[in-house]
């Protein structure tokens, strides 16, 4: 007589081992997936800082007037400064008056170099090209009028 045997229950061995195997693939590639993830984050926060120090920067030099403040820094907040550094483009000119004739100011183009500065981090560094100006009437404009000497007639 042959004897039966009885059906084996539950797993053995290998497949244990097996299923752990890929369990562990699995496990592995959501780590992966999660430490790329957090560096995109930490990637995408810098970006978005770098934008609000530009974006604060631009909004506090406004009201800067190159020809009178070719250099310069001002609080952003408590921590950070905002500086400048301008270079004239143009020579200063009469601008003009509408529809002809001439205006009462005399005006140049200069080039800004800024920079949002946290410490000794110089985190927002850009370059802005921006118009300079003093009154005409304070500062008469002659063909060889050097821009020191119209600065130094029309500061109070």
């Amino acid at each position: 007589m042959t004897r039966r045997s009885a059906p084996r229950r539950g797993f053995g061995v290998i497949e244990t081992l097996i299923s752990v195997a890929i369990l562990s693939v699995g496990l592995a590639a959501i780590l992966g997936l999660r430490q790329s993830m957090v560096r995109q984050m930490a990637a995408a926060e810098s970006l978005e800082r770098w934008q609000t120090d530009r974006r604060n920067a631009l909004a506090l030099l406004s009201d800067v007037n190159p020809m009178l403040e070719p250099d310069g820094e001002r609080a952003l907040d408590a921590q950070r400064v905002v500086r400048w550094r301008s270079e004239r483009l143009t020579l200063p000119r009469a601008n003009a008056a509408y529809p002809s004739g001439q205006g009462r100011c005399v005006v140049a183009l200069f080039r800004l170099d800024v920079s949002s500065v946290e410490g000794d981090d110089d985190r927002a560094a850009f370059a802005i090209e921006r118009m300079g100006w003093v009154d005409a009437v304070d500062a008469p404009v002659t063909a060889g009028a050097r821009l020191d000497d119209i600065r130094a007639t029309t500061r109070r």
